[in-house]
Parts: C-alpha cells; structure tokens; sequence
C-alpha cells in the first residue's frame, strides 16, 4: 500500500507537474513543513455523556473514545486519559485518571448532592497532548439542578443583553478596491447564536448600502467593494443598536472566494488581488494548499494579468472528510490568505433497531448493525427527554470540532439528508470561523517535540533508605499487587533509586515492596519512598472558567418539573418492579483487566476445546503435539505479535498448558486480538480464562503491605437513580432509562440492548461507538415500545 507521503506526493504529481522535479523547491518545503508540523501522533478523546442535564441526585456517567489522527484509527496505545469536573468558575470539583483499552474507557462521576446548580465542565486530556502549540483536549458543557435551590445562569440560552457582531473577510483581509465576501456571525459572549435577524451596512454617512439577512445560527454574508469610504454594520436588539465597524481595507492582499456546495463532489476557489498586490506578486511562485493535518493537495497559481483573477476547481473526493484549511502561500513560505471549508461524510443509518419481548417478559432492542466489529455506548432516555441536547456527537467531534478554535453545535444536522441548501448553511459556518486552529507560522517556525512522555500505564518510583547498601548491584526491589497478580523485580541504582513501567493499577492498590538480595531467597525488610509518578499530570490548557456575578449576569435558568427520588425503592404506578438476576451472566465482566474485552459464557455441553476456540476469534493457533504457537497480526504491522494469556488470574507463558483444557471445564472467557499491551514490548491481544476449579495464586506473603495513590479509577457498574415515578412529567423530562457503556457487536454484527420496564410507550435510543478500523457511528432513534 501508498503510505500517506506517497499518496501526497502522487497529488503533487497529477495535480502540479510543473516544477515538479525541482530539488527542495517551495512545494517540497511546504510538504515538508507539513510533515514535520504533524509528525507526532496527536490524539483527539471523544466523551459520550448518558445526558448532558443531571439532577444532583444523579451521577455523571461517561465512555471515552481515542482516535489517532494520523491513522484514522482507534487510538490503541492510549492508556492513561484525564478526567476532570470543573465548576463555571474554573474549581476543580473532582479528577479520575481513566485506563483506556483498545481505545476507550469508562467511568462516573458520583455523590453530586452537596453541588449547587450551575453549569460545570468535563475536560479530558493526556500528557501527550501537553507537546502541542494547540489545546488538543475536549471540553464537555453539563449542567447541573440542585432541587434545593433551582435558579442559576445557564451560559447554554442566548443572552441578548451581551449580543456582539464579529465580521469575517474571506480570506483573512479585506482587500482595498475589489470586491470581497465578508461573513458576519452575531453571537453572545458564550458563542452562543443570535439570529433571525436583519443586519444593516452603512457607509460613512450612514447610508444603508445593503440588508443582510442572518439565519437561525447568527450567520450571514455580503459582498462590498471597500475603498477610503469606512463602513459598519448595525443590528437592533430588544430595541437597542449595536454596531461592528469593518476593519480597514488593506492596499495590499488577497481575497478568497470559496464555493463547496454547488458542484457536486468538488470544490472552487477564487482567488482575487488589485493592481498594487499583482505588481509585487507577478515574478513569484504562489501555491493553493487544501490541507488537514499532513494530508495535502497543492496546486500552482497564475492570477490572470487582466482579471487579476484565478479559479481552481479541485475534487473533494480528494481531500480528507472533516474540516480542511485552504491556504494561499508564496514560494517565501507567507502565509497570504485562508479559509477553512468542510466536507461531511452523509450520514446514514448503521443500526436497524427492532424491539422484542424475553421469555421472562422483560424488554431487549435487538440491534443489527453495518459495521464489523463495533466498540460502542449506549443511552436510553425517554423520548421526549429535554436531558440530551446532544450538542456534539462522535463523528462531528472528530471530523470537525476538534479541528476548530471555536466548535460548531449540532454540526451532525448537516450531515442528514444533504442538499445544496444545508451545504450552503454549513459553508458559511466556515465561513465565519475566525482564523485557523493551526497557525501557518508556528507550522513553519516550531514544530512540536515529544517533550512529554507518553503515558502507556503508571510508573512507580522510589528510593531505598533502608537498609543501608554497599554493594546495590547484589540487590533487587521485588514489587507485589496481589489483587492485580503482579509480581516483578527492578535493579537498585548505585544511589538506591529502582523503577517499575506500565503497571496497570487500580487506585489505592494494596501493594507491598521487598528487598532481595540475588543470592539468598528470603526478602528483606526495607524502608522506601516509593510513589506512583504519572498518576497526577497537570494539563497546560487547564479550563479557565468564568464568574457570573462578576458579569452581573442574572439567573435565566428555566427548570420545568423535576423528577422525585426515592432512596430504597423505584416506585412504578403502584407496582413494585423486582429484578430478578439473569442466567448466564458474566461474573468476571466488570473487573478493570476486562473492560473492552469480549465476555463468553462457557455452558456444560460445550464440546470444543479451548485451542480451538481461540483460534475461532481472531488469534492464530499453531499446535503440532508438543508445542503451542499464538499469534496474531500486529496493528500497523505485518509481523505477528504475541498476546498475554491469563489462567485464574496467573499469567501462562508457556501456550502448550492450554493443550488439553476442554471448554466445558471453563467458567468464562475474555479475550481482545486488538488490545494492546503496556509493556513495552510489542505484545498485542489479551485472553483471560476461567476455570470452574481456579488455580489459586501463591503469591502470599508476610511482608506488610501498603496503599499506592494516584492509581487508576476503577469504573463502577451502572446504576440507576431510584426515580419515585418513571411517569411523572419530571422524569420525562430529565430521566435516566439505562446506560450501557460498552456494547460489542457479535460475529453476526448484532447486539441486544436491555430496556428496564419503565412503563414507557417511546423512548430514544443514542448510540455512539467506533469499529476497529475506524468507521464512526453515531445514531438516534425514537422506538415505539
């Protein structure tokens, strides 16, 4: 296959033969400034929130998604991911350090009952995205309603009383004596649109020139030809003026005019200049760049001597989905004008959601799906639930918002049912952005260096104060976790410092760490300092927060009847509902080691064994008699890796134990092909096996243990909130129905989705997720019960 720079190259080919075989020339320099600016992996972390309004009786319940933007993948190798709450006023309310496996993880955010009503933030980083010119992290809006007291400004409504113009000349300059389109966005000082409405253009005598109308979004555009005459825009809001004063036209410049949404499958820009900037320009070598991270088309350009004009039209089949910056650059490496344009994918409908009845009279939503392989979460609310404004979604996160200084809400709406009209309106939401998330200048001049590490587990860190060493090479640290089967060994420096990598601890471990010495077996007593080192990483774009009362904002919050809670029973229109237990549940399922691996339920008459069973599920088994081989393919490479095998816990290094094992002896299998392995050496895939008979550890000891902080959050099991009523208006409104965080499609691409018998006649189903060679799926359903 064409790795990314061939295929870049082969563009640089069709589309700019000319000068093509220039050594180092200025279209080799940008392709090269490119790849030096994007050649570390950046990750982008989705959060599918079960809601986005929370009683505080409620806990806050999530599954993250890591994507690797060079890859256009899961991101694999993402292990240790940052969560943090946040009040308005930017207070850390609460932080959990996630383990993401196979690209996701999961959690909740609990005992919200003494938070007052307000709007709160969820941010999620890594210390890798610490590396970066740019905020890489993700930032999720919530709002909370404490009953208690109810009346809070909620940043999410359009404040009129702060409504502002910002005006936007395509290109970037507004270009004296041509004509140029300018984009006018009107919005609140949350970004929060403010439309419907008819803005004015005025001359210098205050002359109306032009009306422009503004959509339901804040957004318009018009077309004026600037010269010494200054102009402005006004706008009358709940009977008061504002008005926004263009900026001065420049003597110098180019201005762009961008069409994405008349030619089917392709894209024009019109590049327009005046006289003066033609003379500067004539004798150098100008390039049209279509650009989104590394991934480039480049195009050579000759403005016309007469029209001082050019067109270029070039297929959008060509570039990547999502949001893409053109450029205009001069062969001196200038940047001279830009704009960013879109192209979404039309999103059609993954999931066919079919609702059955269980022998036991309980609710299932049978789902089959398009996609192979599908990692997903999923969120049952009642239909008309005013709890899920579902502002951003996975696909639009991806494709889009993470590639923008200011995000577009509900971007996902475009993407339905496409037609010129709807790529018109998010054209000009392009349009209106106001200037690229990534600077041409800091492409050129400052590359990023992975200064900061990569976190891939915890790293535990200490020193020995006693005993005193002399000779440290004779002694080894032995550290044990028994809950997490762990037993290793680290060298003593000279100084007495030891170190343990990619450990897998949940927080607050019971731990134990003692003293060998190489040649005698019993271990020593010591004293130390060890700690876990990556478990507390602070984030250089930390959410900043705001004060509404320093704003002298007043509460605007509008809460309709909220729903009842009950602390022992759930109470459903007089009819207690008893859960009973179902048959054949996993038991091992909810241990951290088994998130996002897929569970099996091993029954009696199973007549397979485990070899084959293994070799049925995406691993390679080679067995002649004696040895054993699994293997399977690498991600990213053709060379077959090793995955882990656990036994009860204890991993097997040697495959040939698994030879004789028939299935019917086993309790449950987990098993993963994909999931990496934090250990630094290239292993790839898990199976953790369970015997109906465990082989119980012999890992005990007598040297005391200890608690490690800073661990990995261990991510609880669902639970609902215990609604008096799940048919009062108040649930409707803001209730929870279920939240299934991970959801795998089988071989057969279907999945089943419990439904608790909530006496519901509709409810809405929001299903996000990713395959494993990176097809997005986001979808929401309304279903007739």
């Amino acid at each position: 296959m064409l790795s990314k720079l061939n295929w870049l190259l082969l563009f640089l080919f069709i589309f700019c033969p000319k000068n093509f075989c220039q050594t180092n020339g200025p279209k080799e320099q940008i392709v090269e400034k490119l790849n030096n600016y994007f050649a570390l992996e950046r990750e982008n972390i989705h959060l599918h929130l079960n809601k986005d309004t929370y009683l505080s009786e409620e806990d806050i319940w999530f599954k993250g998604y890591a994507y690797n933007r060079k890859e256009l993948l899961p991101f694999y190798k993402t292990m240790n991911v940052f969560v943090v709450l946040y009040n308005q006023a930017g207070i850390k309310i609460n932080q959990q350090l996630a383990y993401s496996n196979t690209g996701t993880f999961e959690g909740a955010f609990k005992d919200l009952k003494k938070l007052p009503s307000g709007n709160y933030y969820i941010q999620v980083y890594t210390n890798w995205m610490n590396n970066f010119q740019e905020n890489e992290s993700s930032i999720y809006p919530i709002k909370i309603i404490n009953p208690a007291k109810t009346d809070f400004f909620d940043t999410t409504k359009s404040n009129l009383a702060s409504a502002q113009i910002e005006i936007h000349p395509e290109g970037g300059t507004l270009v004296y004596g041509i004509t140029n389109t300018v984009g006018v966005k009107i919005v609140d000082m949350f970004n929060n649109p403010i439309g419907n409405l008819t803005a004015k253009l005025r001359n210098s005598i205050n002359e109306v020139v032009s009306e422009i109308a503004i959509n339901s979004d804040g957004l318009g555009k018009f077309i004026v030809t600037p010269k010494n005459d200054p102009y402005s825009l006004t706008l009358e809001i709940n009977n008061k003026i504002i008005q926004q004063t263009l900026p001065n036209p420049s003597t110098k410049g180019l201005s762009l005019e961008v069409n994405c949404y008349t030619l089917n499958n392709k894209a024009s820009v019109k590049i327009k200049t005046n006289a003066t900037t033609f003379n500067d320009l004539k004798s150098k070598q100008l390039f049209l760049v279509v650009q989104q991270d590394e991934r480039a088309l480049l195009f050579d350009i000759a403005l016309d001597s007469n029209s001082l004009e050019q067109n270029i039209i070039f297929s959008t089949e060509n570039i990547s989905n999502g949001v893409n910056t053109v450029r205009i650059i001069d062969e001196n490496m200038n940047q001279l004008a830009e704009r960013t344009i879109i192209k979404l994918p039309n999103l059609t409908q993954k999931f066919t959601l079919s609702k059955k009845t269980t022998n036991t009279g309980t609710k299932q939503i049978e789902g089959l799906s398009s996609q192979n392989d599908a990692n997903l979460s999923v969120s049952i609310v009642p239909a008309n639930s005013i709890a899920t404004e579902k502002n951003t979604s996975i696909t639009s996160d991806f494709l889009s918002n993470f590639y923008l200084i200011k995000p577009i809400k509900n971007i996902d709406l475009y993407q339905t049912n496409q037609n010129t009209a709807k790529k018109y309106e998010l054209d000009l939401a392009m349009l209106n952005q106001s200037k690229s998330k990534y600077s041409w200048n800091e492409i050129v001049q400052n590359p990023p260096q992975p200064n900061y590490e990569f976190d891939m587990g915890l790293t535990v860190k200490g020193r020995v104060l006693t005993p005193t060493l002399k000779n440290a090479k004779d002694y080894n640290i032995r550290f044990r976790a028994f809950h997490h089967q762990i037993n290793v060994q680290s060298p003593i420096t000279e100084t007495g410092d030891f170190e343990f990598k990619y450990l897998v601890l949940k927080d607050s471990a019971s731990v134990d760490f003692s003293l060998l010495k190489n040649v005698e077996a019993t271990p020593l007593k010591l004293t130390h300092t060890a700690k876990i080192t990556n478990g507390n990483r602070e984030y250089k774009f930390p959410f900043k927060g705001f004060n509404p009362t320093d704003l002298q904002q007043t509460t605007n919050s509008q809460i309709l009847e909220l729903p009842v809670f009950e602390d022992d029973i759930i109470e459903l229109n007089t009819v207690t509902v008893k859960a009973e237990a179902k048959k054949n549940m996993l038991t091992h399922a909810n241990t951290m080691e088994n998130r996002n691996l897929r569970g099996y339920k091993i029954s009696e008459q199973e007549t397979m064994n485990l070899l084959t069973f293994i070799n049925t599920r995406g691993f390679k088994v080679s067995d002649n008699g004696m040895d054993v081989s699994i293997t399977v393919l690498n991600s990213g490479s053709n060379i077959p890796a090793r995955p882990e095998i656990f036994v009860d816990n204890i991993q097997i290094r040697d495959f040939s134990y698994l030879q004789n094992i028939q299935m019917n002896e086993l309790e449950e299998i987990y098993m993963n092909p994909n999931a990496l392995i934090p250990s630094g050496r290239n292993l790839q895939g898990i199976v953790r096996i369970y015997t109906k008979k465990p082989i119980y550890s012999t890992l005990k000891t007598n040297v005391k243990s200890s608690e490690l902080a800073n661990g990995f959050t261990t991510a609880p099991k669902f639970e609902n909130s215990n609604y008096n009523s799940t048919l009062s208006q108040g649930f409707l409104y803001y209730g929870v129905i279920n939240w299934i965080p991970t959801l795998l499609t089988d071989q057969k691409n279907s999945s089943q989705i419990d439904v608790p018998n909530f006496n519901q006649k509709k409810i809405k189903i929001i299903i996000e997720g990713f395959t494993y060679n990176g097809e997005l799926i986001s979808e929401t359903q309304i279903i007739d019960l």
